[in-house]
């Protein structure tokens, strides 16, 4: 029997199909056709390489030289992505309303994929645009509906004065209370702007009207409040001898230090006036008390400040012994070489040893011996060396001084000793020394010693200073 073409993918496997059928011999007489047009059926098979087909209207196998001529339905083919090369799906290969809202990715419209004026008022939806889609200044005037403007649209202090048109603020604009002080020019209210009696007390700032404000003889006793002016709302210097009754202002009007020179007439204070010791010091000026002004014997000993009576002051001869006090003259009061004052100091005895090296024996303290021009000391320094115990002693003796005790100078340099022949020896040898030393006020001393090889010894011996002693006698010249 004859193939169902419904079981094959392609008319070339059903054609493969039916031929082998037509081979085999397996087609029911009467079950080809001839002809397409006339759809006559034969018995026999077609000719070699004659055309045949399935007829569907027919619903049996037939041939036709016309076979050639009938279009073959091309097959089904599925293509994915992945068989399409880049680039290769051109605007001709879409068609006309192919490309729907879901094939369009996000964000793949850009500005210019977009033709000029192809967005229309009907393609934005409604609040679509914000601040951030509108360009600076780019709203003007033309693109804002009449009454679009309302007040919720007005940022706070928005509207300036340029904004506003001359004489477009009237008085029904205008909100009670909203015209402070601040929003008054200087000058701007006159007379004719205030109704009659409409400015109280209670509107008037403290110090706010001035004299220049009040015309001569506008304000009478009757549109002054009783009590109502203080203090603050009188200028300075306002109230003239003139504005004040007299014996009116009484203590209590005055205030504390509020009257000054320029308000007291000349002579005007008396003596009665003045409290007791109420003249101190710094209202009396200088040289204001002459001798007029002292009453005799009223100068005693607690009125005289310390060194305040100069030479001048002092008659010649007034000075006399009663007047001088015990020991109330010092040095510098007894004229040049007329009294020394000796200054007597004592030291330890000190070991001094073989090794040669100084030792400070003693150091006085600073002993004044008159001006830096006039001063001149005596200094004698005394002292004895003990070398009992040891032979061949010899000793150096220095005396020093110093004005300051940091810089010494060596004044006087004496050496004593005794040299033995190797028999017992008991040596008491005295050291003194003098040294007269001027301008210098005040003078410090003091006296060294060291050990020494005494001439023909073979060694340096240890001995013992004893009593030194440093005297000086300031003197004036």
């Amino acid at each position: 029997m004859l193939p169902d073409p419904s079981q094959y993918s392609t008319w070339q496997e059903f054609a493969t199909a039916l031929l082998n059928a037509l081979e085999l011999g397996d087609v029911a007489a009467g079950s080809v056709s001839g002809n397409i047009s006339t759809g006559q059926v034969v018995g026999d098979p077609p000719a070699p390489y004659n055309p045949v087909f399935w007829n569907f209207d027919l619903n049996t196998l037939v041939f036709s030289p016309d076979f050639f001529e009938v279009p073959v339905a091309p097959p089904i083919v599925s293509i994915d992505t992945i068989n399409l090369a880049d680039a290769s799906v051109e605007t001709s290969k879409i068609a006309t309303g192919a490309v729907t809202q879901g094939i369009i990715a996000d964000g793949a419209i850009v500005t210019a994929k977009l033709q000029d004026a192809v967005i229309v008022s009907a393609k934005i939806a409604e609040a679509a645009i914000l601040t951030a889609h509108i360009g600076l200044a780019q709203i003007v005037t033309a693109n804002i509906n009449d009454l679009a403007v309302n007040d919720a649209k007005i940022a706070n202090l928005a509207v300036s004065s340029a904004k506003i048109q001359d004489l477009a603020v009237t008085n029904a604009k205008i909100g009670l209370l909203a015209v402070g002080a601040a929003q008054i020019q200087l000058a701007s209210i006159t007379n004719a702007q205030i109704a009659n009696a409409t400015i109280t007390n209670a509107q008037i700032a403290n110090a706010t009207i001035l004299g220049a404000n009040i015309a001569n003889a506008t304000i009478g006793a009757a549109q002054i409040i009783n009590a109502s002016i203080g203090s603050a709302q009188i200028a300075n210097a306002s109230i003239g001898a003139a504005h004040i009754i007299d014996a009116s202002i009484g203590n209590a009007e005055i205030g504390i230090a509020a009257i000054g020179t320029a308000n007291i007439q000349d002579a005007s204070i008396t003596t009665v006036k003045i409290g007791s010791a109420q003249i101190t010091n710094a209202l009396i000026a200088n040289a204001a008390i002459t001798t007029a002004k002292i009453g005799n014997a009223q100068i005693t000993a607690a009125l005289i400040a310390n060194l305040a009576v100069g030479t001048a002051a002092i008659a010649n001869g007034a000075i006399v012994n009663a007047k001088i006090g015990t020991a109330a003259v010092d040095t510098l009061k007894v004229a040049g070489s007329t009294i020394t004052v000796p200054s007597v100091s004592e030291g330890a005895d000190v070991f001094i040893p073989s090794s040669g090296a100084t030792q400070n024996v003693m150091t006085t303290g600073f002993v004044t011996v008159g001006d830096a021009t006039q001063a001149v000391a005596l200094i004698q320094a005394y002292a004895w060396m003990d070398g009992s115990s040891q032979a061949d002693a010899g000793v150096e003796f220095f005396l020093d001084t110093s004005p300051d005790a940091s810089n010494w100078t060596e004044r006087k340099a004496i050496k004593a000793g005794v040299r033995s022949d190797g028999a017992d020896t008991d040596a008491h040898v005295p050291i003194s020394c003098a040294f007269i030393v001027s301008g210098i006020p005040s003078i410090m001393c003091r006296i060294r010693c060291r050990a020494i090889l005494m001439p023909g010894a073979s060694n340096i011996h240890s001995s013992t200073l004893r009593d030194p002693t440093i005297v000086i006698q300031g003197g004036k010249r």
